[in-house]
């Protein structure tokens, strides 16, 4: 603890009194007769306490006091007492006012004074937290010099701080100041003997749990018996040996209370008493007597004077005069009861009036007690006077008890109500937990269901266009007469079932449709289209049925021939199904009107084309700043508001007369909804009941890129091959054996880098690794090529690299045609590979698949003048038809359980006398994920499994090039993997106008 002490006084005598006293007491003394001394001696460090005189001979002691008060290294923080002749409550007022800690008027006690510097100093630190280590401190009380200093000599190694006193009143004195964690007193002293000293200790709230070990030279049992009865909670004898009174002192103070937080203020610590009274001879004379047994005096000579020294320094109890000028003694007692501050301190009135009225006036007022003036009754006054302080300790006490026990009830509640938050907590945090796995499992069963519902309708969507494409395309063949002679009434029913097909063959797609976009399985293949020629194809579909209807159709596109990047199909698919949905439902006599202009995005966001009321949907954030706007506009009979709502939601349809009577599934306007959102897009419906309806779409418009690469496409150009490879090595060593025969390479190394450099160039040949990393895969991109523009009838070479071997099979090369086959389509494909028959040609085709309704509608339409038709139910009987025969033609289903259309292709290839008939390819519209494992599979097995006649693995058919033609005949085996390769490439190029590359090795 810091003692540095300034004693600023210009008395010699006070500053050498005051120094003795407070050395006395512990703390390390500074002596200032100057202002000048006090600011050198702050220089060097910043005191504890400062004892500050009000008058010195180079300045006022105020005026310095603010200056230390401004002091930044700790100013603010010592403690400071002025000592003054000027005891008057106004000279107090004062001192304080300049920032004084206490204010002692001269003469003064000095045992007061170090006291209250004791008593200030510790709540100043204690204040400030000040860390300090814990020492153990004893006050010894003895009368007997010699005995003190031999057991302070005694206590002192053990690491006890030790305080002596010569006397009970000094010994009581210190205790109060200096709250020790011990006392040792002895019994027999002049004045208060060690037994008061103990009983007075007890009686102080503060001091009562302080442990006291009493001393005694007496013999016998009588003096412990004594001891004891004081209090005391230890008894020695002074002749006993000095261990054991340091052992009775360390078990003390192991088992003692004052480790406790301390208590309030002392009774019997010094007091401050607030006399008021107009008499300057009563404040006098009062004043010195009180001042001599140890009160700190504050005389004050009017009520307001005293009212304005409480509002600033607090005082133990007031005298107060009744009789006075200004506000009298009753009137000051009940302001100061009215103010909650005061209202606890003691009041005592002092009168020279004796009689029942005046004590019970003063007594009403507020007062605590009432004491007559008169000689002989000041030691009556000094009594009541103690009663009074004595009583508000007690009072003060019970208060911080009563709060000490409502902070313990209050701090209880909390625990128990936090206690109570906790389990409530854990409760609904278990609660919680259980909702959660409840809603994992009914999230991770209903991701299973949607699966579920996805492949079943994917298989089923599979299994369903099988015999669907049987009864469209033998519907087909009688309605045309190809199974002989119909008349007018059975061809009407086979245009019934044709038509009947075709729809539930519509909805089957628009089901699988909903079920991919659903699973987040559609990507869009964005390239530059002519928006108005893409609407005027979708208005061709549907103008035959609204001509029938006599429904007029009008268009007003956005001319000049403006291209955007949209997904070709999926925009087609979203006009064609606004446009037939507009036609189902617009009454004979209607009017369509399909509309396309370009708005900014603004308008996207807000407008609402079309009628008043209506819907739409939110535009989602993007960096386009304009949209195509495209909206399909009728005069029908309109959709109710309760109507609107309903739509753009599957299996939805609003019921009326009209709707009654059209087939449907509520599919259409939901598919276009979940479209156009692909798009980054938004869609609206407006309508008026009678009136008519309008649908209308917005979708980014994107400029076409100027293409980095502008190639020719002049007959002599040279060819360009398009090689999509992951792999860098493989994709390296074809580039080298490619260029070596003459290509130009652009190398990409997924499926979507391929699919977005499809705007920018038109390849000769395409090779195409299968396992593709990504979205898609080879296959799944192999389907998107071949329906890109021009691109039909590029030849494609799929590549697999498996175990270090390549297997490539030339695919793409030939006529591929989609179920349900139609004759027309047939036809054309025919008359493109150079089918066509004269009077002296005739040609003989070998249709190959294992499911008897495609088999028998394929010989059907192949059953035309100038063809022989053989039938082959799987492919295996398909192999040795074609070796047997050797037919100019081969029309084979890809997918087929026991050989598929690969192995055939490829049993086909080995033999020389069946290598160079053509191949037409007959596959789903959409490959199904079995397929492409299927197709997979094959791959697979083709690296393993090479021919043991010592053909190689890298087989494919003689498949038709960019002409329509065949593939080279004569392709033999090599146990070359890069000659693989190659074979594969020459086949797939060897019948296109530049196919001028090395014939195969024979």
């Amino acid at each position: 603890m810091n003692k540095r002490t300034l004693i600023v006084e210009d008395s010699l005598t006070v500053r050498m009194d005051l120094r003795e006293a407070l050395e006395e007491a512990g703390f390390d003394c500074v002596e200032c007769a100057t202002l000048a001394q006090a600011r050198a001696a702050l220089a060097e460090a910043m005191p504890a306490l400062v004892l500050l005189d009000n008058q010195l001979p180079d300045g006022d002691g105020g005026s310095w006091l603010a200056e230390l008060r401004a002091t930044p290294q700790g100013g603010a923080d010592c403690v400071v007492l002025i000592l003054s002749n000027a005891s008057q409550a106004g000279d107090r007022l004062r001192g304080i006012a300049h920032g004084a800690d206490e204010y002692v008027g001269k003469p003064y006690d000095r045992s007061y004074v170090v006291d209250r510097a004791r008593e200030l100093v510790r709540q100043r630190q204690a204040r400030l937290q000040t860390p300090e280590p814990h020492i153990a401190s004893v006050l010894l009380i003895d009368d007997s010099e010699t005995f003190r200093e031999a057991l302070c000599e005694a206590l002192e190694p053990h690491g006890y701080d030790i305080y002596m006193a010569a006397h009970g009143e000094e010994g009581l004195r210190q205790a109060a100041a200096l709250r020790p964690n011990a006392v040792i007193v002895d019994q027999h002293m002049p004045g208060i003997d060690g037994a008061s000293v103990i009983r007075r200790l007890r009686l102080d709230p503060a001091l009562r749990h302080t442990p006291c070990l009493l001393l005694t030279a007496d013999e016998g049992p009588e003096a412990e018996l004594r001891a004891l009865e004081a209090g005391a909670d230890a008894f020695a004898r002074k002749q006993d040996d000095v261990d054991l009174i340091l052992a009775r002192v360390a078990a003390m103070l192991r088992s003692a209370k004052s480790s406790l937080p301390e208590q309030g203020a002392s009774l019997l610590g010094p007091k401050r008493l607030l006399l008021v009274d107009d008499s300057a001879n009563v404040l006098a004379e009062l004043g010195a007597t009180l001042r001599d047994d140890g009160y700190d005096v504050i005389a004050a000579g009017t009520g307001e004077l005293a009212l304005e020294l409480l509002a600033v320094q607090p005082v133990d109890a007031v005298l107060l005069d009744v009789q006075m000028p200004g506000i009298g003694g009753l009137e000051t007692c009940r302001r100061i009861k009215a103010a909650p501050a005061l209202r606890d301190i003691p009041v005592v009135l002092l009168t020279a009036f004796e009689g029942r009225a005046s004590m019970l006036a003063g007594l009403e007022a507020g007062a605590d007690d009432y004491v007559v003036k008169a000689n002989g009754e000041v030691e009556l006054l000094k009594a009541r006077l103690r009663a009074q302080l004595r009583r508000k300790q007690f009072e003060d006490e019970a208060r911080r008890v009563h709060a000490e026990l409502h902070s313990s009830a209050m701090e209880a509640a909390e625990a128990r109500a936090a206690r109570e938050l906790a389990d409530s907590r854990a409760e609904l945090l278990a609660v919680l937990q259980q909702r959660n796995d409840a809603l994992e499992q009914l999230n991770a069963e209903l991701s299973r269901a949607s699966s579920a519902k996805t492949a079943f309708l994917s298989t089923m969507s599979h299994e369903l266009r099988t015999p669907l494409n049987a009864v469209i395309g033998f519907a087909q063949l009688m309605r045309d007469g190809a199974a002989g002679p119909v008349s007018d009434r059975q061809s009407e029913f086979c245009n019934h079932i044709h038509n009947a097909g075709q729809h539930l063959l519509s909805l089957v797609n628009d089901l699988l449709d909903m079920a991919k976009i659903e699973a987040g399985r559609v990507d869009l293949d964005i390239e530059p289209v002519d928006l108005d020629e893409l609407l005027r194809d979708a208005l061709a579909i549907v103008q035959e049925r609204a001509r029938l209807n006599r429904v007029q159709m009008d268009f007003f596109g956005v001319g000049g021939g403006q291209r955007l990047c949209v997904d070709r199909r999926r925009l087609r698919q979203i006009i064609y199904n606004l446009l037939s949905n507009a036609a189902k439902f617009t009454p004979k006599g209607g009017n369509i009107r399909l509309e396309a202009r370009r708005v900014t995005r603004v308008r996207a966001r807000e407008a609402l084309p079309g009628f008043p009321d209506g819907r739409r949907s939110e535009l989602p954030d993007s960096e386009y700043g304009e949209f195509i706007q495209i909206s399909v506009t009728d005069n029908g009979i309109g959709i109710p508001p309760e109507g609107l709502d309903k739509l753009f939601q599957p299996f939805n349809q609003v019921r009326n007369v009209l709707t009654h009577k059209v087939e449907g599934t509520g599919l259409g306007l939901a598919t276009v909804a979940r479209l156009v959102q692909l798009h980054g897009g938004a869609v609206a419906v407006s309508s008026a009941p009678d009136k008519g309806s309008c649908f209308t779409c917005w979708l980014p418009w994107r400029d076409p890129t100027v293409p980095d690469v502008i190639l020719p496409d002049e007959p002599n150009a040279i060819p360009l091959a398009l090689v999509i490879e992951h792999h860098e090595p493989a994709a390296a060593l074809m580039q080298t054996q490619l260029n070596a025969a003459g290509f130009r390479v652009r190398h990409v190394a997924s499926a979507e880098a391929a699919l977005e450099l499809a705007p920018q160039l038109r390849p000769d040949l395409i090779t195409l690794e299968v396992n593709l990393p990504g979205g898609l895969d080879g296959w799944e991109l192999l389907s998107r090529l071949k329906n890109l523009p021009g691109w039909a009838h590029i030849p494609v070479v799929v590549v697999s690299v498996d175990a270090g071997q390549e297997v490539a099979l030339s695919l793409g090369a030939s006529a591929v045609l989609h179920k349900p086959v139609s004759r027309k389509a047939l036809s054309k494909e025919l008359e493109m590979l150079g089918f066509k028959p004269t009077a002296t040609r005739k040609f003989l085709v070998l249709a190959i698949s294992d499911a008897p309704g495609d088999l028998q509608s394929l010989s059907a339409h192949l059953s035309q003048p100038g063809f022989s038709v053989l039938r082959a139910t799987g492919g295996k009987e398909g192999i040795e038809l074609a070796r047997r025969h050797v037919p100019d033609l081969i029309v084979l289903d890809l997918l087929m359980t026991e050989v598929d259309g690969i192995g055939v292709v490829e049993a086909l290839q080995r033999d020389p006398l069946t290598a160079a008939i053509p191949v037409i390819v007959v596959a789903a519209s959409q490959l199904t994920t079995r397929d492409r494992e299927l197709l997979n599979r094959h791959v697979q097995r083709a690296t393993r499994d090479p021919a043991a006649d010592g053909a190689t693995s890298a087989t494919g058919a003689g498949a038709p090039g960019a002409d329509g033609t065949a593939g080279a005949p004569g392709a033999r085996g090599t146990s070359n993997p890069q000659g693989h390769f190659m074979d594969e490439v020459k086949r797939a190029i060897s019948r296109t106008s530049w196919g001028d590359l090395d014939p195969l090795d024979e």
